[in-house]
């Protein structure tokens, strides 16, 4: 298994700050906002890891706390005015880490009655700190994120959690690794992008890697591995007749090696193009039974060697898990509706449930090489959210979304690839000239669940235009 790709729990650190002189006026302040921090915080925890709890009237420790924090590899300070905060005892700091920052800006009462008294002033003015060190935040360009609510309001407490979770993705975004196996297969535009450019915006590694590493590994696969692989085949699918047990080692051996690489290389995407992987000596056949196998397990994967759809596979995977590449093929007027294919890549654990997809045997017309193996399913029906990553003529990154419908329908039995509809709300002709004025390519990646919103989030993080098309 592809363990270096399972989505991990957010971790958060938290700072309330407020003027030094109150410790002066109220010698017990410390403890007690300390402990209205750590209950405004606690309904967190189930879902994110606090890493710590501080307090800071100063540079000083406002530095030493973000210090452990970059440590702990926290994806986000939460920070809180716990009173009047001095912007400038605290904020240098602040301007100065990487961390990313998010205000909760909160208090412990709800609402102002006629009998609000000095004490409860004392602690439920913590806004003019916010106030005073955002404006300063905002002066300096240091971005930051901002929350206003109480914790024991559910869909505030929601909204802390998804904007930290949003930041976890981008960091695990920012530690990953993609590659391109061989050469991509020439001509395709849309899939063409400045390498460089995208490393330093989303921090994602990209490498080049020969065909030879796949041809090594197949020949390392181990008799057991494939035999047990072998055995769990034909548990999950409905096996093809005529596919040959020669077949069936052939796509196994494949799976092996292209997950070797995968780990060995530590990647969260791969990409290859069937037409130059065929005719590579030692590479049996195209290893598209392989790549269903690895994006099962959280690997994004483009078509024809498309490393900037795979790259962008990888932003998908960790905002929203499951994911599989896809294509829009034919448009279907009567029932506004369009066909979804490719080749035969498709991740099959998003298959639909109610049956086995199949596990067939297909020899390829575009490219001479042995027969290859593709599951052949249509995916489950349900609410998805289609996302292409593009470029503005002024080269920003650009985030296109739509959200629809997986039809409830099995896949085209006459067609041998896995295939799916998507329903549209809107008319699909409105849908695809707006998607197509904006630049979207013929390249897309899916996922289950509407995720706009998290997209969104990525975008502002990673300063990328972002446009939702509704559909």
């Amino acid at each position: 298994m592809l363990e270096h790709l399972k989505q991990r729990r957010p971790a958060a650190a938290v700072l309330g700050t407020y003027l030094a002189l109150y410790d002066k006026a109220f010698p017990d302040y410390r403890n007690e906002v300390s402990r209205i921090a750590g209950n405004a915080i606690q309904p967190l925890r189930s879902d994110i890891d606090i890493t710590q709890i501080g307090i800071a009237t100063n540079s000083g420790e406002v530095a030493a706390f973000l210090d452990n924090a970059g440590k702990d590899g926290v994806d986000a300070v939460i920070l809180m005015s716990l009173g009047y905060t001095n912007s400038l005892s605290v904020a240098q700091p602040l301007i100065e880490s990487d961390l990313p920052l998010i205000f909760f800006n909160t208090q412990v009462l709800r609402t102002v009655t006629s009998q609000f008294n000095d004490q409860d002033l004392l602690h439920n003015h913590g806004m003019q700190g916010v106030q005073d060190i955002a404006a300063v935040l905002v002066r300096a360009g240091r971005r930051f994120e901002m929350v206003t609510g109480l914790p024991e309001q559910p869909e505030i407490i929601d909204e802390l959690r998804f904007r930290i979770s949003v930041q976890c993705a981008a960091s695990q975004i920012r530690q990953s690794h993609v590659a391109l196996m061989g050469e991509a297969m020439p001509g395709m535009g849309d899939s063409v992008f400045d390498e460089k450019q995208y490393e330093k915006v989303f921090g994602t590694g990209i490498q080049h890697l020969p065909q030879k590493l796949l041809a090594e590994a197949c020949r390392k696969a181990n008799d057991t591995e494939i035999e047990s692989i072998r055995h769990k085949d034909h548990e999950l699918f409905d096996i093809d007749p005529s596919m040959t047990l020669l077949d069936h080692l052939r796509s196994i051996r494949q799976e092996i090696a292209l997950r070797s690489v995968v780990n060995e290389h530590r990647l969260s995407g791969l990409t290859l193009s069937f037409d130059s992987i065929a005719t590579y000596p030692g590479i049996e056949t195209i290893p598209f039974y392989a790549i269903n196998k690895l994006m099962a397990e959280g690997m994004a994967y483009g078509g024809e060697g498309d490393l900037f759809v795979t790259a962008s596979g990888v932003i998908a995977h960790y905002l929203a898990g499951d994911v599989t590449f896809t294509e829009m093929y034919t448009m279907d007027f009567d029932n506004n509706c369009v066909l979804n294919s490719h080749m035969a890549e498709c991740n099959w654990k998003m298959a639909r449930k109610d049956r086995k997809p199949a596990l067939v045997r297909r020899q390829f017309s575009l490219a001479e090489s042995e027969p290859f193996l593709f599951f052949h399913f249509a995916l489950e029906p349900g609410p998805v959210t289609l996302f292409d990553l593009t470029m503005t003529s002024e080269g920003q990154f650009h985030f296109i979304t739509f959200e629809c419908e997986v039809d409830d329908l099995p896949a085209c039995e006459g067609l041998d690839r896995p295939n799916f509809r998507l329903r549209f709300r809107r008319d699909l002709r409105q849908v695809l000239n707006e998607y197509s004025l904006l630049g979207g390519g013929h390249h897309l990646n899916l996922v289950y669940g509407g995720h706009t919103n998290g997209f969104k989030a990525l975008a502002e993080i990673f300063n990328c235009k972002f446009t939702s098309i509704e559909a």
